[in-house]
């Protein structure tokens, strides 16, 4: 819970900055947080807590996005080679859908075709196969421009990996607080700093 941690520190101005820039991260009205303070201050956590999680799940976007940029690089090969310039495997949360990717990469490295079927028969977990023949079929998820909706996805999985980064932050910053290891504490608020501002 990103809010309690927060609210757990002792510095107004860092708790106040860090309130700005989630509200600007999650695309959420600086006031809705202020609320949701306002009920943790009031003792009522456990209903601002999953206030705090429903909305924040409502805004972060789904591993959709993950499938279909694997689904662009199965129908149109083309974009292999940007994505592994701009997308690291860490940058996915979806197991299998980095699993297919990772088998692409090393595809486009050997310098192989990038085939559905020779993807397919280079798996031998079933889950895994029908997968890639599931997403390898163009539905009409993809209709529109392709560039613009490759570019979309890539902004949204960096996006995606960028607050699980913050949360991790805030979640190590909470428990060096709490052990009064305040050289860590100062580290990871410079991590936090650097992070919101990209």
């Amino acid at each position: 819970a990103v809010l309690p941690t927060i609210e757990k520190m002792r510095n107004e101005v860092v708790k106040e900055g860090c309130l700005a820039k989630m509200a600007q991260r999650f695309h959420l009205p600086e006031a809705v947080l202020h609320a949701m303070r306002g009920r943790l201050l009031s003792r009522q956590p456990e209903r601002a807590a999953v206030e705090i999680r429903e909305t924040i799940l409502r805004e972060a976007r789904t591993p959709m996005d993950e499938k279909t940029l694997l689904r662009l690089l199965l129908v149109e090969p083309r974009w292999v080679g940007l994505a592994r310039q701009n997308l690291d495997l860490q940058d996915l949360r979806d197991r299998k859908v980095r699993m297919v990717v990772e088998r692409i990469y090393e595809f486009f490295e050997a310098e192989r075709a990038i085939d559905p079927a020779a993807l397919v028969s280079s798996f031998e977990d079933e889950d895994v196969q029908s997968f890639v023949t599931a997403c390898s079929q163009d539905d009409g998820v993809l209709t529109g421009d392709r560039e613009r909706i490759f570019d979309d996805c890539l902004k949204r999985i960096h996006s995606s990996r960028e607050r699980q980064q913050r949360q991790r932050i805030m979640t190590e910053m909470q428990a060096a607080e709490e052990k009064g290891d305040w050289e860590t504490v100062r580290r990871l608020q410079e991590d936090f700093n650097t992070l919101i501002k990209k």
